[in-house]
């Protein structure tokens, strides 16, 4: 085995008791030489008396990431591009693990502070009940505002220690379990000892909530810890968040078997794009075109997410060419309002005939959306969309023939060899990105003022530092409260023992003067009776 590089910063977590443990820290990779030095820097920066090592697994790297790994000390597996499993893969790596606690982290997450690795471990230091915790994550700083906007909705200042017997977990309905098990390993820690008995499953996506259902039927604890912060998020083009989201509800239906309906696709699109209404006009003042550009974008990725996430739950009930899916889009969004979804996107994508109303354009319906948010509007819009995926579809038919599902997973295309928007970017990563995707009718950018979106970060990271450390001193000042009460209590116990010592003292003292009075009365009553 590699040499441990230890990161010993000689601070213990304040109010934790126990001795120092050892970390694993676990991280799967591939060509990651542009994002591998912030991250083992962040790694490098953590106050922690825990001994830190780091396994890491790579999955073909054509760069210079296996080197960087060596050179900081790390223990490195290979593996094949085509043998990479979200599940599997962080198995392997920690079969050479020798920590007592497990921590999996993504290449692109950044630890904010360096009170990231200590709060996370901080409750699987004892004999609690806690199997795992998992980070609070934040949006990255170079962050689109939608891609924000995503983390910023799950964002919650509020530990969680979750736990529920099966039959409770048995009851709940889809989204109760959904809320129940959302746990990620973008950035968690897990007890190495519970880990050997239930390791992750063999998964597409989503291995990391089958594992925590798995867990919590097993009478273990979870806990959401928020003085844990990292930094990610994805800038995803709109066809890739439709891929995106079709692992997405993939992934929900093996875990949870949840499934989305056709007749869900409006409502969630209009809940998500109003949300994002108000968030860029109250919360960015955006107004104007600049506010109608970035509503046509939200529509153009909000759709995409939730029409992927619809064929990504349901994929088992189409087969892998246009035509099944066709039929099942026409099946599925019959008595949903979302006929003429079914009639776009067959027409477009060839498969099937069908008259198509054209209806306003997206530009046009876009003031009435902003003016009057309606769902009944927001709908229309969609159909326009759903237009525009069959218009996609059809452009890409020869390359989808046959092999439907590999297309249609953003996941399976990256391990094709298929680069992200992100993934395609030149040197650094820009601060906002604009909202442009080739081809499509949402493609204008707009263009908010980047210091805002850096004050509004600055400010999530001196909150989640200043939490860090509030939650540090929470903690002691518990433990102190506990001794003090631990000495009151002591106190009253021997002041209850005085009490209870002294009343007997009188009991005794009473009986005494009783039996003297008894003697007195029947002397005088002998002496009345000798009269």
């Amino acid at each position: 085995m590699t040499e441990v590089k230890l990161l010993d910063r000689g601070r213990p977590v304040a109010g934790v008791s126990g001795g120092r443990p050892r970390v694993s820290i676990i991280l799967p990779v591939k060509n990651g030489e542009n994002d591998l030095p912030h991250l083992l820097e962040a790694i490098a920066a953590q106050t922690t008396d825990a001994e830190v090592e780091l396994v890491a697994i790579d999955s073909g790297s054509v760069d210079r990431t296996v080197d960087m790994l060596r050179d900081a000390g790390a223990t490195v597996l290979s593996i094949a591009a085509e043998a990479f499993d979200y599940g599997l893969t962080r198995n392997l790596a920690t079969a050479h693990a020798s920590g007592e606690i497990l921590i999996f982290v993504t290449l692109r997450a950044r630890p904010a502070g360096t009170g990231w690795l200590a709060n996370l471990i901080a409750p699987l230091r004892d004999d609690s009940p806690v199997a795992a915790t998992f980070s609070c994550v934040l949006p990255r700083p170079d962050a689109d505002l939608l891609a924000a906007r995503d983390q910023l909705r799950a964002r919650s200042p509020v530990r969680e220690l979750r736990s529920a017997s099966s039959a409770a977990i048995a009851a709940l309905d889809g989204p109760a379990l959904r809320q129940l098990v959302s746990f990620h390993n973008v950035s968690c820690a897990v007890r190495a000892s519970v880990f050997s008995r239930v390791p992750f499953r063999q998964s597409t996506y989503g291995e990391d909530m089958r594992w925590a259902r798995e867990i919590l039927e097993g009478g273990h604890a979870v806990q959401y810890e928020p003085s844990s912060v990292v930094f990610h998020s994805h800038d995803y083009s709109w066809e890739e968040t439709l891929y995106r989201g079709y692992d997405d509800g993939r992934g929900h239906r093996e875990a949870i078997d949840l499934r989305f309906g056709a007749s869900e696709l409006a409502a969630a699109t209009v809940s998500m794009v109003l949300d994002d209404w108000r968030y860029l006009a109250r919360g960015w003042r955006m107004s104007g075109e600049e506010l109608r550009n970035g509503v046509l974008a939200s529509l153009g990725k909000r759709s995409a997410w939730s029409v992927g996430r619809w064929l990504g739950s349901n994929d088992d009930r189409f087969g892998d060419d246009l035509e099944s899916l066709g039929t099942f889009i026409e099946s599925d969004s019959r008595g949903s309002g979302l006929e003429a979804y079914a009639s776009a996107f067959g027409t477009h994508a060839g498969n099937r005939p069908g008259v198509v109303d054209a209806g306003a354009s997206l530009e046009d319906l876009l003031p009435r959306v902003i003016d009057s948010p309606d769902e009944d509007i927001v709908r229309e819009a969609l159909l326009r969309l759903a237009a525009e995926a069959g218009r996609l579809v059809a452009g890409k038919a020869r390359a989808l023939e046959g092999r439907l599902r590999s297309q249609l997973s953003l996941i399976a295309r990256i391990r094709s060899g298929v680069k992200t928007v992100e993934m395609g970017r030149e040197g650094s990563r820009c601060a906002v990105r604009y909202f442009r995707d080739e081809g499509n009718p949402w493609s204008e950018p707009f263009r908010p003022a980047v210091t805002a979106l850096q004050v509004e970060h600055s400010l999530m990271f001196e909150k989640a530092t200043e939490a860090g450390a509030w939650a540090q001193s929470i903690h002691a000042g518990l433990l102190e409260r506990d001794a003090i009460i631990r000495e009151l209590q002591e106190q009253l116990h021997a002041k209850v023992g005085e009490r209870d010592e002294l009343i007997r003292s009188l009991q005794r003292e009473l009986h005494e003067k009783v039996g003297e009075a008894n003697a007195i009365i029947a002397g005088l009553q002998d002496r009345l009776a000798g009269r």
